[in-house]
């Protein structure tokens, strides 16, 4: 498991840095208003072969169900069972702890198992908090019908064209038609990223520098469609 979480997490950086570098000429009308004849034509093909591939990963991350790949749905139908849960729970308590003073090894050794036992309690609520957390948010996403919508545009737009005829023609998938918007897409990655948060943290006992990455992402965007920089 810990290795499809750590599969999970790389797979959600490179969908952020796809992600990063589309964000701008959705949202910055400034920007897009620098575009104009084919250059605009250009841009428009790029945000939606970047929202095409989002929408992929977004999809995959989420819910792809093969042998060997990494989903959270996978890693969520793994961790109903009871004893995987309690050695997760057991695994993130079971850490070095800090010494219970300068001169511990005065310490009768009932007493210091005592405190250990409390430490490693305090670790286990955390864990449960942490668990209880996961399966609140990913039950209310999947109800949402959000993962659902990416999928259909893995399937039915990005892998393939499929048709539907419609007033006498046969037509493409609209993705506006399935109601996925651009808001949408950045409340979804914002959700996936919460989810993975709690996975790598009752799997792997870790967490990531998300903030040092969203820098490097913005400065990479920024420099990338030419926009000043906010940061050193």
């Amino acid at each position: 498991m810990q290795g499809h979480t750590e599969h999970l997490l790389d797979s959600f950086i490179d969908l952020k840095e796809k992600y990063a570098m589309l964000k701008p000429v959705v949202y910055n009308e400034e920007l897009r208003n620098q575009f104009s004849g084919s250059r605009l034509h250009g841009l428009n093909i790029m945000r939606n072969i970047l929202f095409l591939s989002c929408s992929i990963d977004i999809a995959n991350i989420c819910l792809e169900s093969g042998t060997n790949s990494a989903s959270i749905a996978k890693i969520m139908s793994t961790i109903v069972d009871k004893q995987i849960v309690d050695k997760l729970r057991e695994s993130f308590a079971d850490r070095e702890l800090l010494p219970a003073s300068n001169n511990e090894a005065e310490i009768p050794t009932d007493v210091l198992l005592m405190h250990h036992e409390k430490r490693k309690n305090e670790y286990r609520n955390i864990f449960d908090k942490s668990f209880f957390k996961l399966n609140d948010l990913w039950s209310s996403f999947i109800q949402s019908g959000v993962p659902n919508k990416f999928r259909m545009i893995r399937d039915k737009i990005a892998a393939h064209k499929e048709l539907r005829f419609e007033n006498g023609k046969y037509r493409p998938i609209d993705a506006n038609a399935l109601g996925i918007r651009w808001k949408d897409l950045d409340a979804a990655i914002n959700t996936i990223q919460q989810l993975i948060e709690h996975i790598n943290n009752i799997v792997r006992r870790a967490g990531f520098a998300w903030d040092h990455f969203e820098e490097q992402l913005e400065k990479a965007s920024r420099g990338f469609w030419g926009q000043p920089t906010t940061r050193t």
